[in-house]
């Protein structure tokens, strides 16, 4: 099993995920599960942050190395920023090709550090989309294997509810921090859609948390370019609006 070399892993402050993923199926292997990592869509992977500066760091960089910002907002008391990779991630296992089209990247919580690297990666578990306020299916999974440590803190939440496993890390990939699977029933394009759509709505329930002015990094403030300059993919461009963002 390895990643294919990517635009991405050549810019700071990321690196080619293949340890960690290969550390995440094999830990997922050894609880005698009877399903792997490749029997879900993969449908995106998540950059954890070491601090505030390293959000708008990792963001930008993305955006280089070829993304779209799908949307940034406020989640757990933190910045999280989504971006559709422009290229998706391809793993190769069994001579099979696995994709991984978007990129998470959570700013620290406030008070919290972490050492920076790959934290987790999130699998869609229902055929066709769904709904996102739907958790029946993630209860069905429970139901089908209950004889696991799961974390079911995020099912209390009313849209995109998850469940998780955690590993301990790896030697061979250098992070100290545990490494996650998640499981959620929505591709996490599909919740954002839903989640503007809201906004626009003024439903403030399932709205995008917008990053408040002081206090917080942002990454799309910092990324709001000079009168009459262009941003990269059309998302600031002038006369446009913000396109893509909540």
């Amino acid at each position: 099993m390895f990643v294919k070399d990517h635009p991405l892993f050549s810019i700071a402050p990321f690196n080619n995920p293949s340890a960690f993923i290969a550390h995440l199926h094999g830990e997922l292997q050894a609880t005698g599960i009877d399903f792997d990592l490749f029997d879900y869509e993969m449908d995106h992977i998540c950059w954890r942050c070491a601090d505030n500066e390293e959000y708008i760091i990792a963001g930008q960089a993305a955006i280089t190395a070829g993304a779209t910002l799908l949307v940034e907002g406020m989640i757990g008391g933190r910045p999280i920023t989504t971006l559709k990779l422009d290229v998706p991630i391809v793993i190769i296992h069994d001579d099979t090709e696995y994709f991984i089209n978007s990129l998470e990247i959570p700013a620290p919580k406030p008070g919290k550090g972490y050492p920076s690297g790959w934290e987790h990666v999130e699998c869609v578990i229902c055929e066709g989309s769904g709904h996102p306020s739907d958790k029946s299916p993630l209860l069905d999974f429970l139901d089908k294997y209950p004889d696991y440590k799961w974390n079911k803190d995020a099912l209390t939440k009313s849209i995109n509810s998850d469940i998780s496993l955690s590993f301990p890390a790896s030697k061979a990939y250098e992070n100290s921090q545990p490494v996650v699977v998640k499981f959620h029933c929505c591709p996490l394009p599909v919740v954002i859609e839903f989640e503007k759509a809201q906004t626009k709505l003024g439903k403030k329930a399932h709205a995008v948390v917008p990053i408040p002015a002081e206090g917080f990094p942002s990454l799309q403030r910092s990324l709001i370019p000079p009168m009459g300059s262009d941003q990269k993919g059309g998302i600031f461009s002038p006369g446009k609006g913000r396109e893509g963002i909540a």
